[in-house]
């Protein structure tokens, strides 16, 4: 069904990436790495390690978010990938549409408008929240941690209906050469 040169493993991706590497020798070994598991930018920097040059990453991911931490592990860790491309696919894993992923420096400072108005949104109603209300990002029946005991990522995802199935967005990255691999 697969080609032979195609091979799947069962267990932590960077574990057997390092024994890979300690087995093989530290020279790249991966032509092309697939992540699709939860927390995928945590297995980045080793999936890098073990990509040939021109070699391709792709990271598939449920939420925009998940790509935006995986954009911002390369860059805060200057792994040698290039963003080619970020592609929101639907339900079917049909389709497709772009998506502007990248980091920017605003040209100019925003001004602020009025000292009263904090910059926040709130999701039902698309208005600024005044100082003295709190908008709330937890769903019913949630309670809030206590300041400092957990660490959460934002999750954006269309509302379909009370359940998400399929589709979501697919990272893809090119490893570039380095002075290592001359």
């Amino acid at each position: 069904m697969y080609l032979r040169n195609v091979n799947f493993h069962v267990g932590n991706v960077s574990e057997w990436i390092k024994q890979q590497m300690h087995a093989r020798g530290p020279r790249p070994f991966l032509a092309h790495v697939l992540l699709d598991l939860p927390s995928s930018h945590n297995h980045v920097e080793t999936a890098a390690s073990a990509l040939h040059v021109d070699g391709k990453l792709l990271v598939f991911n449920p939420s925009i978010t998940q790509i935006n931490s995986a954009v911002q592990c390369i860059k805060s860790k200057g792994l040698p990938l290039q963003l080619e491309r970020v592609v929101e696919v639907g339900p079917t894993m049909t389709g497709g549409r772009i998506w502007d992923v990248r980091f920017v420096k605003p040209r100019a400072p925003v001004k602020e408008v009025d000292e009263n108005i904090t910059f926040a949104r709130r999701a039902d109603t698309d208005q600024a929240v005044m100082d003295g209300e709190q908008a709330s990002c937890l769903d019913a029946g949630e309670e809030e941690e206590p300041h400092g005991q957990q660490s959460f990522e934002i999750v954006c995802r269309p509302k379909v209906g009370g359940r998400i199935s399929g589709g979501g967005f697919i990272g893809l990255w090119s490893r570039n050469r380095t002075r290592q691999d001359d």
